[in-house]
């Protein structure tokens, strides 16, 4: 596979994945008694596929897709919050329902602007640091760990204290715990596509 076509893939994969990330963030699910964010999940991918994406693309290209990734959130979160705003006719039933949910994402977003792209660009130059000397899969879990650790607990601060009160702390703890196992997990799962990457010292 060419460079240029691994390159849309994986910036498709990640901008769709951020904005999923966005969308679903508030909505918490319980799992025996443990409240998961699923974007848990789909964010911690963001992460695995930026690592990626610097193993074949130059500081300035990787610094870019960061930034155009802010870009699109907000694209997407200004269009929502209008549409949710504009009046609907007499059988919409839960025309409000669309605006109680997608009213916070604001807040999340400004939140996690302030905490995504500093760690994304963290992430990125502790990963680069690190690569040349001990390998794709050791930088990507060490740095990603301890850049996630560090995000996860300014961003969940900033966008859950005010929507679910006291509990925003104990969420913000699973969320730990729940972003670093998902991250292990994906780049584990990926590591076979990382591996056809030419010359990847893994």
């Amino acid at each position: 596979m060419k460079r240029s076509e691994l390159n849309i893939i994986i910036m498709s994969l990640f901008f769709c994945l951020s904005i999923t990330s966005h969308i679903i963030a508030y909505k918490i699910i319980d799992i025996f008694g443990i409240h998961i964010i699923p974007s848990s999940l789909t964010y911690m991918f963001c992460f695995v596929l930026i690592d990626i994406f610097a193993l074949i693309n130059d500081k300035r290209t990787v610094l870019l897709i960061i930034v155009m990734e802010s870009f699109v959130n907000i694209i997407m979160i200004i269009i929502t919050y209008i549409v949710s705003l504009l009046p609907s006719p007499d059988y919409v039933i839960h025309a409000n329902s669309y605006k109680d949910v997608f009213s916070p994402i604001f807040t999340l977003y400004f939140a996690n602007i302030l905490g995504s792209i500093i760690a994304f660009v963290l992430d990125y130059a502790l990963f680069k640091r690190l690569y040349f000397q001990y390998g794709y899969l050791t930088a990507s879990l060490v740095s990603s760990t301890a850049i996630i650790i560090f995000y996860t607990v300014i961003t969940d601060m900033l966008a859950f204290s005010g929507v679910y009160g006291d509990n925003y702390i104990d969420l913000t703890v699973t969320n730990i715990i729940t972003n670093i196992t998902f991250l292990f997990i994906i780049t584990i799962m990926l590591l076979p596509m990382v591996k056809k990457i030419k010359d990847v010292k893994i």
